[in-house]
């Protein structure tokens, strides 16, 4: 069992410095808050994912995985009645389960609540639908690149 802790407790500050205090404290690995490193994934080219996933081994620590993972871009939503915008979340789902195991993550926590909200007059079932719907890329894509989604 490795103990990890997430970036998100020192936003602001670079991750080298976050990966050494954790090493510090102990932790054996870090999880990654994905907004707190750029406003969308699809921000972040190559050779920073590749930077990140250096300097935690520099720091013998592992990337456990991403969490908070809808929190940015502004206005994603799993839930939401309108198809074109669960296709949107749908979409960057799936961009984040590539930027995981770019990074050398294995696991994406969603737990993003406000993004899977039941809204005024939906039901659960209507809900758990449009969810395992925008779920569906996301899931491929995480077979492929041997990354797990886990909900929180």
């Amino acid at each position: 069992m490795k103990l990890a802790l997430c970036n998100e407790m020192f936003q602001g500050w670079p991750l080298a410095e976050v990966f050494a205090c954790a090493r510090r404290l102990g932790y054996q690995g870090v999880e990654i808050a994905p907004f707190t490193l750029a406003p969308s994934v699809t921000e972040i080219p190559p050779a920073w994912r590749r930077q990140i996933r250096n300097e935690a081994r520099q720091h013998q620590l592992a990337i456990v995985g991403t969490h908070w993972l809808l929190v940015k871009p502004e206005g994603l939503s799993l839930s939401s009645p309108e198809k074109s915008l669960r296709a949107r979340t749908a979409a960057y789902l799936r961009e984040l389960v590539i930027f995981t195991a770019e990074i050398g993550g294995e696991v994406m926590v969603l737990g993003s609540p406000r993004q899977r909200s039941l809204g005024s007059g939906q039901t659960f079932p209507e809900v758990a639908g449009y969810v395992a719907e925008a779920l569906q890329p996301a899931l491929e894509e995480a077979g492929k690149q041997a990354v797990s989604i886990c909900l929180e």
